[in-house]
């Protein structure tokens, strides 16, 4: 209170954000449209926010996932059709090394499929296939999250996990995929938890780690070849290039909870 007996007003602290976690090396929001380019509802463009301004484009239209189409808790998310669509990075392969050399990191999709039967790619740096060098994450049919680092050769595989029923993914949720590929213990390369619950860890694949730049660009929604199209709505990616601390990987769980309500 003042002087005049008037109750003073202080703004309080800001919103929590992703970049208040350090080591975020991308965060990809689609409720901050002022980061998504469009050509009517498709977008061209979807720019991450942090001091690394990634761009993620498409070029073909008939390729080009939807904004403002569709929301989750008042919020804009991108539609993907399970066709083609997908959005790729236009940064240099080897930026993304750090998702299958070995370097610990933490990656989070918040996301929905729309259907069961879905074999949909999120993200990742691979076809999906072993010979290619590089990452992959994604849903498959059955409620399934998998990820996937890969060598270049079809019989030395890094991390080859999946997860049968870690939860419902036709309602909109949140994966995050705590990665460590150069762990002795193949077991430890890969810990899933399906929004705040327990990490999953059945990952048996042991080959070692390659330091060859990955075969193919950072892509959005699709691999490469779109034979593992996404179908449904990402509404963030958040990818930091250490594994969190339990401290901040709650952080980051509760800030997703909140945000998009689940």
């Amino acid at each position: 209170m003042n002087i005049l007996g008037i109750v003073s007003q202080q703004a309080g602290p800001p919103p929590f954000s992703p970049l208040d976690v350090a080591n975020c090396k991308v965060w990809l929001d689609a409720s901050d449209t002022s980061t998504i380019s469009l050509s009517g509802s498709q977008v061209t463009q979807w720019t991450d926010k942090t001091a690394n301004a990634y761009q993620f484009t498409q070029g073909t239209a008939a390729n080009r996932p939807l904004s403002g189409t569709r929301t989750q808790n008042g919020k804009n998310v991108i539609d993907f059709d399970g066709t083609n669509d997908k959005l790729v990075s236009n940064a240099a392969n080897s930026t993304w090394n750090f998702l299958h050399n070995g370097t610990e990191h933490t990656i989070f999709v918040a996301f929905m499929m729309d259907v069961d039967t879905c074999n949909g790619f999120m993200l990742g740096t691979s076809a999906a296939i072993f010979t290619k060098i590089g990452a992959s994450h994604g849903g498959l049919a059955g409620d399934r999250i998998f990820s996937q680092v890969s060598t270049g050769s079809s019989l030395a595989r890094v991390v080859d996990a999946d997860v049968t029923g870690i939860g419902d993914f036709q309602t909109f949720t949140f994966v995050s995929m705590t990665m460590k590929p150069s762990n002795a213990t193949a077991s430890e390369r890969v810990a899933f938890r399906y929004e705040s619950g327990a990490a999953q860890k059945p990952n048996t694949a042991s080959a070692s780690v390659v330091a060859s730049d990955a075969t193919d660009a950072l892509s959005i929604g699709s691999n490469s070849t779109d034979t593992f199209p996404m179908n449904g709505v990402i509404g963030e990616i958040i990818v930091y290039d250490v594994a969190l601390s339990d401290a901040n990987r709650i952080l980051i769980q509760d800030y997703l909870t909140t945000k998009w309500n689940v």
